[in-house]
């Protein structure tokens, strides 16, 4: 039997022959020695990256982003108690089988060892003693326990995680020598950690960029696009300087490059310069994630060249082209505004230099018989996401989503913005404002989602590319957004008003209606799925016939306005007010509206609670 060596290329013959024996070998229990994991070179090749007896495994980096840290694909068998390392190593061969994500590899690492380093504190060194009542004292164990980064107990997901790599090590070790007793009888991880089928599909924890929050850097991240033109020329004139005085000394280079900028009308100096273009950088990729719903490690790895457009009902529309590692499904697309394609193709200018350094580096590896360095460096050769890692001696590598906060928000701190901006944010934020968009009530740019105004069902009908889990993912905002809705509306502290008025107020009276659907929960689920909702600017109407009887919102028989609307209307009675005044002005015939619009506001303010005299007092107090 040969023995191949890490770093060694090897023929795929030879490499499947290795990875059938390990499946064996894990089929049948018996002792293996030999290649773990490898990587598919350019060709019929292959490198060896790990063998089984290592303490350290290396995963195939084609299993992660491109933006994740060489640290982060390798699983240290050291951290392990030494009694367990054997079960430790099946779990992590199994999942390697299966072709699990790299991610849910360490990730899963991670929670066996917490489990195998309790099992070490208890004096418990070989899995079959692993029994029931061991399993639950860890179980309470973590529901106490107190997170120190966070300072409460820990979440019903990260309890799930830790439960359930506890089954998992049952599963894989069933019909083996280290098998044990199943951990919980008549339970399971999900139950354990409160989370029941019902509740493990609550609604997401991620935060919603507020839009006052997001509207003002969406505005100063466009601002710097506004200005990219202007930049970029500046940047190709240091550059062009840089390489004229290459000979001269760096003091003298950066004199000559001062002198430009201020010549050019430029009010920094080269320091403030650079400040701007990482800013305008960090612009593209909050505009793309913002306009776009793609996720970081998805905008990570973004390559040049890679985005298209179709004309759909005569209307062209435009998509960017990703991988994506949490879809399963590869190569994805996206439907984005106008912005998002100029985003992109200035992310692709400005990445360009280090792309030309990648070549240089990816030829100079070659000449050195150095072929896995230069497939290494050719996955990431067309990256519109590259950085210079200082870390690494300069090496230059796909950023990560740690680099990208940072630089968020040291954008949101140039503009003045009072939000912690995190990458995850994104996503969840864009579908939230695609469906406020929908319902009519998004404030600021509006303009940026009307490409997603069309049927989302019929648009994914003409590209089978396109991240069907982003539409699941608005759908289900929407729903819950209408869930909401309709249950502010049955909450009795609600003040309402509109043509609806007395209908929901009997609803909310109705104990046989909630019999009827079992709970209020699930009434107001049933319910709000066959109302349909949109905004009127001044109410909500429900109206699914789309016929509008032209304005008068507060008489309509499908309207309802609640509180939520409060201030629209104050704003319409106060400018009213204050029209009154110069009713002179406008003619009988302008007069007759201001008092017909001054009652229709005094009857929905009344209603809905409003302090008639304060409002009043205000305006007078401003005439």
């Amino acid at each position: 039997m040969m023995h191949f060596k890490v770093g060694e290329e090897i023929t795929k013959k030879n490499f499947n022959g290795e990875i059938l024996r390990l499946s064996t070998s894990l089929k049948s229990d018996t002792v293996y020695n030999g290649i773990v994991t490898g990587k598919k070179l350019k060709g019929s090749a292959y490198v060896v990256l790990s063998r089984y007896e290592d303490m350290v495994w290396h995963i195939n980096p084609e299993r992660f982003p491109k933006s994740t840290h060489a640290n982060k694909k390798k699983i240290d068998f050291n951290t392990v108690p030494k009694v367990f390392l054997a079960a430790a190593k099946r779990a992590v061969a199994s999942a390697i089988m299966k072709r699990d994500a790299g991610s849910t590899i360490i990730t899963s690492f991670r929670f066996l060892r917490t489990f195998l380093s309790y099992l070490d504190s208890r004096n418990i060194k070989q899995t079959s003693d692993i029994k029931p009542i061991v399993a639950m004292q860890y179980v309470d164990y973590h529901k106490s326990r107190v997170s120190s980064m966070t300072g409460r107990t820990l979440s019903a997901g990260h309890l799930q995680l830790l439960f359930f790599a506890v089954e998992t090590l049952y599963e894989l070790l069933l019909g083996t020598s280290q098998e044990f007793t199943y951990p919980w009888p008549e339970s399971s991880a999900t139950h354990l950690a409160g989370m029941s089928k019902k509740g493990a599909a609550q609604k997401p924890k991620t935060q919603v960029i507020p839009e006052d929050a997001f509207a003002e850097i969406f505005q100063f991240a466009n601002g710097y696009l506004e200005r990219s033109e202007e930049l970029m020329k500046l940047l190709d004139e240091n550059d062009s300087i840089r390489e004229q005085w290459a000979h001269q000394a760096p003091g003298s280079q950066l004199r000559k490059v001062n002198a430009n900028l201020k010549a050019k009308g430029y009010s920094g100096t080269l320091a403030q310069f650079n400040t701007d273009i990482n800013h305008l950088e960090a612009s593209c990729w909050l505009i793309i994630m913002g306009t776009v719903g793609i996720r970081v490690h998805e905008l990570c790895e973004i390559e040049k060249g890679t985005h298209y457009s179709k004309i759909i009902d005569d209307e062209r529309y435009h998509f960017i082209v990703s991988r994506s590692l949490k879809t399963g499904e590869g190569i994805t697309s996206w439907l984005s505004p106008d912005i998002a394609i100029k985003a992109l193709e200035l992310m692709t200018r400005l990445s360009a230099p280090l792309r030309d350094k990648l070549s240089d580096q990816i030829d100079a590896k070659k000449l050195a018989g150095d072929n896995s360095k230069a497939e290494e460096l050719e996955r990431i050769q067309h990256s519109c996401m590259l950085g210079v890692c200082q870390r690494k001696y300069n090496e230059i590598d796909v950023l990560n989503g740690d680099t990208i906060n940072i630089r968020l928000n040291k954008l949101a701190k140039a503009a003045g913005v009072d939000w912690h901006f995190a990458s995850h944010q994104f996503r969840r934020t864009f579908a939230h404002f695609v469906v406020h968009n929908q319902l009519g009530d998004l404030r600021y740019l509006r303009d940026h989602y009307k490409h997603w105004s069309l049927d989302m069902t019929a648009l994914y009908g003409f590209d089978d590319d396109l991240d069907l889990e982003l539409f699941v993912d608005i759908n289900s905002t929407y729903r819950e957004k209408g869930e909401s809705i309709f249950a502010h509306w049955l909450d009795e502290s609600t003040p309402i008003a509109g043509g609806l008025k007395d209908n929901l107020i009997a609803l909310r009276n109705k104990d046989d209606a909630v019999k009827t659907y079992g709970s209020r929960e699930d009434m107001i689920k049933t319910v709000s799925d066959s109302i349909i909702v949109r905004s009127t600017g001044i109410a909500w109407c429900t109206n699914d016939t789309l016929g509008c009887g032209g304005g008068r919102c507060e008489e309509c028989e499908h309207s309802v306005i609640d509180d939520s609307q409060q201030y629209k209307w104050e704003a319409i009675y106060t400018q009213q007010l204050e029209l009154r005044e110069i009713a002179d002005q406008v003619g009988p015939g302008g007069t007759v509206t201001i008092e017909r619009t001054i009652k229709r506001c005094e009857k929905v303010l009344t209603e809905l609670g409003a302090d008639m005299e304060e409002i009043k007092q205000k305006v007078a107090a401003c005439a």
